[in-house]
């Protein structure tokens, strides 16, 4: 099994257009432990702006914001 670069791919995921494929892509760091942090703080996101009736953009800013930040301190 390849070593995979956890922080990388969390900058990758925020780049993607679409959630669905962020979520194939944490398939890639599934095998991490964080991996389970990241699926419970997205779905968390997307409860918040569900309820609060936001657009889908302001919802994934607010993913792709929680995804660089947690590979900032991943690094750290």
């Amino acid at each position: 099994m390849t070593q995979v670069n956890v922080p990388t791919t969390l900058i990758k995921m925020s780049k993607l257009p679409s959630i669905a494929q962020k979520m194939l892509l944490l398939d890639t760091i599934a095998s991490h432990p964080i991996a389970n942090y990241v699926c419970e703080g997205v779905s968390k996101i997307m409860d918040y702006h569900m309820k609060k009736r936001d657009s889908d953009l302001e919802m994934h800013n607010t993913i792709n914001l929680f995804l660089v930040k947690l590979a900032d301190r991943f690094e750290k």
